[in-house]
C-alpha cells in the first residue's frame, strides 16, 4: 500500500523537478541515452560537484523510480529524516558523520540490497561528498560492496549493472549552465564473480576501479588542485576565442586537462614556464575585475535587439518574480552554505518563492480588478508569471555579460600596456590548446 500510494507522488514530484531543472539548466546535453533503458536490478553512480542538482539531473534522465543513498546528517532532524525515508533516501554514514567513530552501514547496505532484489534503481554518488572541482575525488568502495554483497545473495544469477553517469556544468553556480551529461556503458557485475569468490577484498577494488576510470573519462579531470587552477584560465582563454560547439568545448576541455596531467607529473620546464603564466594572467584579472571570456567576444544583434526591445518583458517579470529571485538570496545569507550547495539553494528557494509569491500576485490582481478567476485562468497567470520571469533572468545575464565586453573596452583604452600584457599573455597560454 506505502508504494501505491508513494509512486504517484515521486513521478509528480519528478515532473516538477524536471521543470524546474529545464529552467534552471535549459541547455542540458545527453550522451549515451541508449543505456537509459536498462531492466533489473541498477546501481547508477555519478561524479558529484553540485550537490542536490547531480541526483536530480540523474534521476529526471531514467523512467524507473530511484532510491537515492544519501549522508546520514542529512537524516539527523526527525522531521526531515522520516520525509527523506518516505522520499526513497537511505541514509549511510560517513567518517564526518559519525565524529571519526567506526561506520555502521549495515542497516543501508541491507535496504540497499533489498531494494535491489526487487529490481530497484539506486543512485549513488561514489565520491561520498560534494566538491565543486573538475577532478574526480577518490570513489569510496561502499557502491562495489553494495553491488557484489547482492551479487552474492542471489549467487550471480541474476544480473545487476551499474552504469557511471559523468556530470559537466559549464558554470555550476549560475542560472542558464549548461551542462554536458555523459551516459556510460553498463558494467556487468557478474564480471567480478571469479574475482570475488577468489578474493573478495581484491574483488571489491577492482570494480571499484573500474567505476572511477569510466567516471575519469567521462568529465573532465584535473588531479591536483594546482593543475585545476591552472586549466581553468587556459580553459577560460580557449572558451572566450572558441566560436566550437558546447559539446566540441568539453571534448577540447578534456584533452587539455590530460594534456597538463600529462606535463605536471613530469614537472617540466614548459610546465612551469605554463604555471607561471597562467598565475600571472589570473592576478592581473582579479585586480582589474576582468572576466577573460568576454574579452574577444562581440555583442551580437540578437543580444542587443533582446536588451533593448526586452526591457519592458524584465520590467514587468521583476515586478512578478522579485521574491522568487530573493527569497533565496536570504536563505544564502542566512545559512551561509559552502559554495557546492548554491545552486541547490537557487533551485529550492525558487520553488519556495514562486510557491508563495504567485498566489499573492493573483490574489491581488483579483482584487484590483474586483474579479475573480477560473482555475485556467489561474494556472495560466501562474505559466505567464513563470516565462516574464524566466525572461527577465535571460536579460539580466545578457545585460550583465554587456557590462563586462564593455569594461574590457574602457580597460584596452585606458591601460594599454597592462592589456598589451594580457594578450601577450593570453596568446602564449591559447598555443597550448592548439
Amino acid at each position: 500500500m506505502k508504494q501505491i500510494i508513494l509512486i504517484p507522488i515521486y513521478y509528480f514530484l519528478k515532473a516538477i523537478v524536471w521543470v524546474a531543472i529545464k529552467i534552471y539548466n535549459p541547455s542540458t546535453f545527453v550522451l549515451g541515452k541508449k543505456n537509459l533503458y536498462q531492466k533489473g536490478p541498477l546501481i547508477v553512480v555519478s561524479n558529484h560537484p553540485n550537490t542536490l542538482l547531480d541526483p536530480l539531473h540523474v534521476a529526471v534522465l531514467f523512467h524507473r523510480y530511484v532510491y537515492f543513498l544519501a549522508n546520514a546528517s542529512l537524516f539527523k532532524n526527525k522531521i526531515v529524516g522520516w520525509l527523506l525515508n518516505q522520499l526513497y533516501c537511505i541514509p549511510v554514514q560517513r567518517m564526518q558523520d559519525t565524529g571519526g567513530k567506526p561506520l555502521n552501514n549495515v542497516e543501508a547496505f541491507k535496504r540497499s540490497t533489498d531494494f535491489l532484489a526487487n529490481n530497484g534503481c539506486l543512485y549513488v554518488a561514489p565520491e561520498g561528498t560534494s566538491w565543486m572541482e573538475k577532478r574526480l575525488h577518490p570513489i569510496k568502495t561502499g557502491t562495489a560492496r553494495i553491488a557484489l554483497n547482492y551479487a552474492k545473495d542471489c549467487n550471480f544469477e541474476k544480473e545487476l549493472m551499474i552504469i557511471a553517469v559523468g556530470l559537466v556544468y559549464d558554470k555550476p553556480n549560475f542560472f542558464g549552465s549548461k551542462v554536458r551529461i555523459k551516459v556510460c556503458d553498463p558494467i556487468k557485475v557478474s564480471d567480478y564473480q571469479t574475482d570475488y569468490y577468489t578474493n573478495e577484498k581484491e574483488a571489491v577494488r577492482k570494480l571499484t576501479n573500474k567505476i572511477e576510470v569510466l567516471l575519469k573519462s567521462s568529465i573532465i579531470h584535473t588531479e591536483t588542485i594546482e593543475n585545476e587552477q591552472i586549466f581553468t584560465v587556459i580553459q577560460d582563454i580557449y572558451y572566450g576565442n572558441s566560436k566550437e560547439p558546447y559539446l566540441d568545448k568539453v571534448l577540447k576541455s578534456q584533452e587539455i586537462a590530460e594534456k597538463l596531467i600529462a606535463i605536471e607529473s613530469n614537472n617540466t620546464p614548459y610546465y612551469r614556464a605554463i604555471a607561471k603564466a597562467s598565475a600571472e594572467l589570473k592576478n592581473i584579472l582579479a585586480a582589474y575585475g576582468l572576466d577573460i571570456r568576454y574579452k574577444n567576444e562581440p555583442q551580437t544583434i540578437f543580444q542587443s535587439a533582446f536588451l533593448l526591445l526586452g526591457l519592458p518583458l524584465f520590467i514587468v517579470g521583476f515586478v512578478f518574480n522579485w521574491l522568487v529571485a530573493l527569497f533565496p538570496m536570504m536563505v544564502r545569507k542566512w545559512v551561509k552554505p559552502v559554495v557546492e550547495y548554491h545552486s541547490t539553494f537557487n533551485v529550492l528557494g525558487g520553488l519556495i518563492g514562486l510557491m508563495i509569491l504567485y498566489p499573492f500576485n493573483i490574489y491581488c490582481i483579483e482584487k484590483i480588478t474586483n474579479s475573480t478567476f477560473s482555475k485556467l485562468e489561474w494556472w495560466g497567470m501562474v505559466f505567464g508569471m513563470l516565462l516574464l520571469g524566466t525572461l527577465a533572468k535571460w536579460w539580466e545575464i545578457y545585460f550583465n555579460q554587456l557590462l563586462k565586453k564593455n569594461k574590457w573596452k574602457i580597460f584596452e583604452k585606458n591601460n594599454t600596456n597592462e592589456y598589451q600584457k594580457i594578450e601577450m599573455l593570453e596568446h602564449n597560454l591559447l598555443e597550448f590548446v592548439y
